[in-house]
């Protein structure tokens, strides 16, 4: 049975009006003249802790935090795989560094014939070639012995960096979707020799 108030004096169960308590998804609620809480008020979006994998990536995952806010989409839930050829990762995959595995097809002689292959996710990652999945950007580029070619003429692996934030740097000369060019600039980590034009981008988000 709630309490009740006799005289000013609360005698029974219940709470102290004006007293305040933790409720729901980190909400809030007051305890009223009656001495019941009231309403669970200022709620966030999830549970704290919860986990949601409907990210559009099979080896993603998000987080609610502290604050009952969902974080972003790159917590990782898949591990590294080693694959027969060097263009065979699985979807939301890249190619880390090509090998010569003997139990696979081909010599070696020439080129390597495998690949270990890493998830697409986390802040961000290096993977050999020219471009970043989706939901990464193309951060820096970098010569990598790892992967296939020889760096003679360009380079042969790049950075990724998570699309999140409110602002990024990119190499390039887009913004990936959500996002807007709010500038350019020339940076010699990127791809280019900015004799013509910038190779670099400042995005904002829209």
């Amino acid at each position: 049975m709630p309490g009740r108030l006799h005289l000013g004096i609360l005698t029974g169960e219940g709470c102290h009006p004006s007293d305040t308590q933790d409720c729901g998804n980190c909400g809030t609620q007051t305890c009223q003249a009656n001495c019941t809480w009231g309403t669970c008020t200022g709620e966030g979006v999830c549970a704290a802790g919860a986990e949601d994998t409907s990210c559009g990536n099979s080896c993603q995952k998000r987080v609610c935090n502290s604050s009952c806010e969902w974080g972003e989409c790159i917590e990782c839930t898949c591990s590294s795989q080693n694959v027969c050829g060097t263009l065979n990762c699985p979807s939301d995959y890249h190619v880390a560094r090509t090998y010569c595995n003997h139990s696979c097809p081909g010599d070696c002689f020439s080129v390597d014939n495998a690949a270990n292959c890493e998830p697409d996710c986390g802040t961000n990652f290096t993977a050999c070639g020219y471009s970043c999945n989706d939901g990464y950007h193309v951060a820096s580029a970098f010569c990598n012995h790892s992967c296939p070619g020889d760096c003679f003429s360009t380079d042969n692996a790049v950075n990724c960096a998570a699309n999140i934030g409110s602002s990024f740097n990119a190499c390039g000369y887009s913004c990936p979707s959500g996002y807007h060019v709010a500038s350019t600039f020339c940076n010699h980590s990127c791809p280019g020799d900015c004799f013509s034009t910038d190779n670099a981008v400042r995005c904002e988000k829209d």
